[in-house]
């Protein structure tokens, strides 16, 4: 039995069907084949353990044995199948792009050990230095920086690659590595790679943003230093200065800044340009702001103030002085500089910034200038009285054009001997003038644009000088075509709120776009209707406003909502007609009637807090548990307030007997949200600005003073 191979095929054939039996030797293509058809053949070999027959009685679990075949067997004949364009190409392909992108992941991956024949397949493509250059960007901008610098340091020998190190050092300084980027600087220079311009500048502004400024500022002096000497091959330049000179003003050592700013000359390559000028005010205005005032009194502090602007103001002769001469150009950004230190002085300090404004963008002043008798008869607080002050301060300057000289002669014959006169040494050496060139261009002054809007404004809103910034305001918005931005329009609201001129806020408010408005816009439009509150039109103003507000922000501003209920009870109703007695005092029914009419519209925005408390906008920010408690605290403020509204029409009969049993239910709806959050406003909760406590609430005074008898 099974004595030939014939009868041993037969047998197998039987048990695993008419697949033939494939030898190693003789079947290799159709064994390689089957994996694009799938598993049609399969071949014995060796009988191992692991493949021997379970004992069981069941048929179906039957695995045929591996047998390895002794003798060669002819392989029946296939048909060799039509491979797809993809898979021809793969196959000819083969196993080399998978080695290609296994090359490539270790090449990227950062952290590995490079190999010498890495590195000399980088280095035989690297030798040009904007190549090898472009490498090592491309690879530090995948933060692989051990390549980046085993491949430069290995290139340094070969060949200069002074703008990879720039490279190395921007990318530690950027990290915050400070010690790092000087430990590649001074090995850069060990390795016979000569520093240039650029690497002085990427290292002074990279030590200029690092948090430690003081051990900064250390390094950098001793590198600048260092370029001064005779052996140096860079010299220092303007951009290395203004550098050098931010890393002082973040430092704040004055000193150190001005001892720099000695050592520059006035022309030439390392001179002073506006952008020196405007670190150093800058700078100065910081100092200021934020100088040692921690142990000065009062007056030492405003004399630390004075002293400081009396150091900028002979700063900026000098920059008159070389801008009249051609060796500067003055810009805005200078021009605001300066005119933000003298913002933080005195009246004097900001009238001079109307006068900076003329000096340098040639925008003539709207006002005169503060201690001449012309402005001190424009100003309405000085009329009938003697400028004998402003008379001997005229005569300390009888070459003063604005003076006639018969106007002198009748100065001169008054007794000034007893006049306060402040000694001539106190005030600066050259005032701010207007400049004229002879040639009369105009190309040579600033462009004002916004940031000079907000200067002049600010300095007008210290000056309380509203129709003077009125003119500024139409004159730089038609004259020199600048658009206000959300911060001017802001300026200009806030010195309307100064005056109390709520009809005007009103028509600004018109003409500003609809993206600039804010949450603080309104709240300063509605406290300007509450400070106007005796003006018949207060009421219709706010409402105004409230109708803007209510249509622009998703969620209204609760504090703007206050002062617009305090001015429908504070404000006298706007009416022809006369009480019963015969005056101009307003009626209890017509007061009552407004209130009424401001409880009516301030409903749909309590609707809209109410919603926002369960259902908020995800548009909104999220609220942490602090600023919630504070939201919900603040619309039970004004809900009290409403409360308290609908007690006062209702205990003061202000409003017909058919009308109470309307304003009850409405007076109970916030009465039972106001108990449900337990009717307390926490800490921190405001009403019209101040704080108020739990049992606080709107009495009958909060009414007009004349309809409370």
């Amino acid at each position: 039995m099974l004595t030939c191979y014939g009868c041993m095929r037969h047998c197998l054939q039987a048990i695993i069907g008419n697949a033939a039996v494939i030898s190693n030797s003789s079947n290799r293509r159709l064994a390689a084949g089957s994996g694009i058809y799938g598993p049609f053949v399969q071949s014995f070999t060796t009988v191992t353990a692991g493949s021997r027959r379970p004992k069981s009685s069941s048929n179906d679990d039957f695995q045929p044995p591996q047998i390895k075949t002794a003798q060669k067997s002819k392989p029946e004949p296939r048909i060799k199948p039509e491979l797809l364009p993809w898979q021809i190409k793969a196959q000819k392909r083969g196993n080399k792009g998978k080695r290609q992108s296994e090359r490539l992941l270790r090449k990227e991956s950062p952290g590995r050990d490079i190999t010498d024949r890495e590195m000399s397949l980088h280095l035989k493509y690297l030798r040009d230095p904007i190549k090898l250059a472009e490498f090592v960007r491309d690879t530090l901008r995948h933060d692989n920086y051990d390549l980046a610098q085993k491949v430069v340091n290995e290139a340094s020998s070969r060949t200069s690659c002074t703008v990879s190190w720039n490279h190395i050092i921007e990318w530690q300084l950027s990290r915050g590595r400070m010690n790092a980027a000087i430990k590649c600087y001074n090995e850069m220079k060990k390795r016979a790679q000569v520093p240039d311009a650029q690497t002085y500048t990427i290292i002074f502004n990279g030590c200029s943003q690092h948090k430690d400024s003081d051990n900064a500022l250390a390094k950098v002096l001793t590198m600048y230093h260092s370029m001064l000497t005779e052996k140096a091959p860079i010299r220092p330049n303007t951009i290395h200065l203004n550098a050098v000179l931010k890393m002082c003003a973040r430092a704040r050592n004055m000193g150190a800044m001005f001892s720099i700013m000695d050592q520059m000359p006035k022309k030439g390559l390392s001179s002073p340009n506006n952008l020196t000028y405007t670190t150093v005010f800058n700078a100065l205005r910081m100092y200021i702001v934020a100088g040692p005032r921690d142990k000065m009194t009062p007056m030492q502090r405003r004399q630390f103030q004075q002293e400081n602007i009396l150091h900028a103001r002979y700063l900026w002769a000098d920059v008159v002085k070389a801008w009249r001469q051609g060796d500067i150009w003055i810009d805005e950004e200078l021009v605001c500089a300066m005119g933000r230190i003298l913002l933080s002085g005195n009246e004097q300090d900001n009238d001079d910034v109307l006068s900076l404004v003329e000096q340098t963008m040639n925008i003539p002043r709207q006002v005169p200038r503060k201690g001449t008798i012309e402005r001190y008869r424009h100003d309405p607080a000085t009329q009938g009285q003697q400028p004998t002050e402003i008379v001997a301060l005229r005569l300390k300057d009888p070459s003063n054009p604005d003076v006639e000289p018969a106007q002198k002669l009748t100065l001169e014959s008054k007794d000034t001997s007893t006049l306060d006169v402040k000694p001539a040494e106190d005030f600066p050496p050259e005032p701010i003038s207007p400049v004229v060139f002879s040639n009369g261009v105009s190309d040579v002054y600033a462009a004002p644009r916004q940031n000079t809007l907000s200067l002049v404004i600010q300095s007008l809103t210290e000056l309380h000088l509203k129709d003077v910034a009125a003119k500024y305001w139409e004159l730089f918005s038609n004259d020199y075509n600048v658009a206000p931005d959300a911060e001017n329009y802001h300026s200009y609201l806030r010195i309307l709120r100064l005056s109390r001129s709520s009809t005007e806020v009103v028509n600004l408010m018109m003409k500003m776009p609809r993206q600039y408005m804010q949450a603080k816009t309104f709240l300063i439009a509605m406290s300007t209707c509450s400070r106007d509150k005796n003006n018949r039109h207060a009421f219709a103003n706010a409402g105004k406003i409230l109708d803007l507000m209510q249509t622009t922000l998703q969620e209204p501003e609760i504090l703007a909502l206050q002062h617009y209920l305090e001015v429908a009870m504070t404000s006298p109703p706007h009416t022809g007609k006369q009480s019963s007695s015969n005056n101009n005092e307003p009626s209890k029914y017509e007061q009552g009637r407004q209130i009424g009419r401001a409880l009516q519209r301030l409903e749909p925005s309590i609707l809209t807090l109410r919603s926002s408390l369960a259902f908020r906008d995800p548009s909104l920010p999220d609220l942490d548990q602090t600023a919630r408690k504070t939201f919900v605290d603040n619309i039970i403020v004004i809900m009290r307030r409403m409360i308290a509204a609908y007690d006062i029409l209702i205990n003061n009969a202000m409003v017909p007997m058919k009308d109470h049993r309307h304003l009850k239910d409405r007076r109970g709806i916030l009465a039972a949200f106001v108990t449900r959050h337990k009717a307390g406003p926490r800490n921190g909760a405001r009403v019209g600005g101040k704080p108020m406590d739990a049992t606080s609430t709107v009495n009958p005074e909060g009414l007009a003073p004349e309809l409370h008898r």
